[in-house]
């Protein structure tokens, strides 16, 4: 194993329907409709992550973990992996990220559940691939808040050492915002008007877009198209390693968030990112990083597409 393969999820509501089809367990009258789960990771039939993170894990966690243990089974019956799921924890809301690890290629030595005491030790997993013990690497699993950019920004700050750490770290998760730049800000003027007091911030009357807290990780952008971030960023964008204009980055830099008549409140932006640190500078695979576009004529199985990516394994 020399690659890792990651996908990044939001599911609306972690399946959770009421009234709707029981596939999967019952929760308070309700089902959770894991079918929509398997649309969404239906494109990597054939080349199934090694990791999930999948956000919105509404109440997975409950009842000795039912829900979360039957979307692994899920995922393993479709994907043909072991997975195992790590459920995480927010602090306002029972919907936290979970991480589905594949257990035949990798062995788990630290996982910071809602138990754990410092704020930011919580959703981190330290992986190892079998066989390979000192190629150690650790997962940070994010979900930002919704509504606050100043709320973003504290989060940031938090979880900003891993920046800093010596170990390969990937962050990945619904930020909930953009970082500054002309190809990430290009969207901001389709943003539906109830969304933009959301993910951005009034300056002089006029709504700009909130791009604080990923510029304090990735550090701001400086010049057009042909500009880059400045300084000694603590983290990188997956989505940027390769640059903002051609190939590599036109799949990259896609929203994240459908729009249109199946998700009209949607804010067509990009903030489900997958970042690294500086430890995993160039571990990007080239033309690895895409966000999975659902068909335009039926209903998206969320109101997140799929984002996958992938890196090279420290040796």
């Amino acid at each position: 194993m020399r690659e890792l393969k990651c996908a990044l999820a939001n599911l609306h509501q972690g399946g959770w329907s009421c009234p709707g089809p029981s596939i999967g367990p019952i929760l308070n009258r309700g089902f959770y409709n894991f079918q929509l789960l398997r649309e969404m990771m239906a494109p990597t039939v054939g080349d199934a992550p090694h990791l999930i993170t999948v956000c919105e894990g509404w109440k997975w966690d409950d009842d000795g973990q039912a829900a979360a243990l039957f979307a692994a089974h899920v995922l393993s019956d479709q994907l043909g992996r072991p997975y195992v799921p790590l459920a995480g924890w927010l602090p306002q809301i029972p919907s936290p990220p979970v991480v589905f690890y594949d257990a035949a290629e990798l062995a788990l030595e630290f996982w910071g559940d809602r138990h754990h005491e410092v704020l930011d030790r919580r959703n981190l997993a330290l992986f190892h691939p079998r066989g390979r013990h000192r190629s150690q690497f650790q997962l940070k699993a994010a979900h930002w808040p919704y509504a606050s950019g100043v709320a973003r920004l504290e989060v940031a700050k938090q979880d900003a050492r891993y920046g800093t750490d010596p170990l390969p770290t990937v962050y990945a998760g619904d930020l909930n915002g953009i970082a500054s730049g002309p190809h990430l800000t290009r969207h901001w003027d389709q943003v539906p008007e109830d969304k933009k007091p959301h993910k951005g911030k009034n300056i002089d009357g006029i709504w700009v877009p909130d791009t604080d807290a990923l510029d304090y990780l990735l550090d701001p952008w400086a010049g057009g198209h042909d500009g880059k971030r400045t300084g000694n960023p603590l983290f990188h964008a997956c989505e940027e390693a390769f640059g903002v204009t051609g190939p590599d980055a036109e799949n990259a830099l896609l929203p994240t968030v459908n729009t249109g008549p199946h998700n009209p409140g949607g804010s067509g932006l990009l903030i489900d990112w997958a970042l690294h640190n500086r430890a995993w500078q160039g571990g990007v695979v080239r033309g690895s990083v895409r966000v999975e576009i659902p068909p335009p004529d039926r209903t998206p199985p969320s109101d997140h597409r799929l984002k996958l990516w992938t890196m090279e394994l420290p040796a």
